[in-house]
């Protein structure tokens, strides 16, 4: 499957329009091809062709092992990192991992579990995915144990249930995401398929880094220079203020539509 994203040239001369150089990015998800056209006294925009084998840029269906997933935020011990489940349960979760809750810090203020793990993903994952703007992260997350009640819910529900994360965005000061746990994307325990919208309208948030300000919506560029060095990507575990078990299968980064970026260039 051919994707693209090219900058339009149609007011160029003609000249212009039929020269091209070349710049090649290889990635484990896609290749990307930049161009710029040159007649020798003006120089193009940079147009871009994403080229990917399917509308998935990476994917983890866990059919032989965890495929490097891992866990955070759950103690030293045999918890810390996920299980493999080599068995179907229900339509949409085959072949699956699963994390437990290895260590709960009850506040004495709420009652909430101050140690929340997450599900980490793996190198393939990270790097550069600007190609998924405008796509979708899709997963199936279900639960076999826990009370999923509402009283029992950490943050009253209103967590983090996924985290995109760039170290070098902002001049390497790094730029958190987060999509929170709403109405719109909430989760009771049973088997859910998510898919969740990559753009800055779909109710992700950005980290203020300061425990004063609100976590306010990003901007388009700031939401794709993310995801175009992405150093990490983590989906919500820990949902409830007890002991619970959370599965997890059908991992996908799924491509956008391809259409340019103005602020994708070679200097994000």
């Amino acid at each position: 499957m051919l994707r693209y994203a090219a900058r339009q040239h149609a007011l160029l001369p003609s000249a212009l329009r039929d020269n091209q150089a070349t710049f090649v990015s290889c990635f484990v998800q896609y290749a990307e091809f930049r161009y710029t056209m040159s007649d020798g006294v003006a120089t193009s925009d940079e147009g871009i062709i994403v080229v990917t084998t399917n509308d998935a840029l990476v994917s983890s269906t866990f059919d032989l092992d965890v495929d490097n997933w891992g866990i955070v935020s759950n103690g030293a011990g045999a918890d810390s990192r996920p299980h493999f489940q080599p068995i179907s349960r229900g339509a949409q979760l085959s072949y699956y991992i699963y994390g437990l809750d290895a260590v709960i810090h009850r506040r004495d203020d709420s009652g909430d579990d101050s140690m929340l793990w997450s599900f980490t993903a793996p190198p393939k994952f990270l790097g550069n995915n600007w190609a998924a703007y405008g796509g979708s992260l899709d997963f199936v997350l279900s639960s076999a144990e826990g009370s999923f009640d509402a009283a029992n819910l950490n943050l009253a529900g209103a967590g983090h249930l996924v985290e995109l994360e760039c170290a070098s965005c902002a001049q390497f000061t790094g730029i958190t995401l987060a999509l929170p746990l709403s109405p719109v994307f909430s989760y009771d325990g049973a088997t859910t398929q998510f898919q969740l919208p990559l753009n800055e309208r779909a109710g992700w948030v950005k980290d203020p880094k300061n425990l004063i300000l609100t976590w306010s919506p990003p901007t388009q560029c700031e939401f794709v220079s993310v995801l175009a060095d992405l150093s990490a990507l983590r989906i919500l575990g820990d949902f409830t203020r007890g002991y619970e078990s959370v599965a997890l299968d059908s991992v996908t980064l799924r491509h956008g539509p391809g259409q340019p970026v103005q602020c994708y260039t070679s200097a994000i």
